[in-house]
């Protein structure tokens, strides 16, 4: 499926914890283009997510796309790799 499908439907759901797991998953694997994630940007309210909502409410947060990654960089590097 293309980035910009799956962008249409997450804007579609309204689910702000669904815009910014997709934006911040399709900027840290570089698969969508900046004009992409832009229209996925302007659409976050204040509030923060936890990119993995089976996980502890812990680790730092990404301003940029306001989510808590409680999901070490490294361990989404290794899902790519499976």
């Amino acid at each position: 499926m293309k980035p910009v499908r799956l962008i249409d439907y997450a804007l579609r759901l309204g689910v702000g914890a669904v815009v910014r797991r997709l934006g911040y998953l399709l900027d840290f694997y570089q698969i969508a283009a900046p004009e992409d994630l832009d229209r996925l940007r302007s659409s976050l309210s204040a509030t923060y997510a936890v990119l993995d909502p089976m996980l502890p409410v812990e680790g730092p947060h990404v301003s940029s796309w306001r989510l808590r990654m409680n999901v070490a960089p490294d361990e989404l590097e290794a899902a790519r790799r499976t």
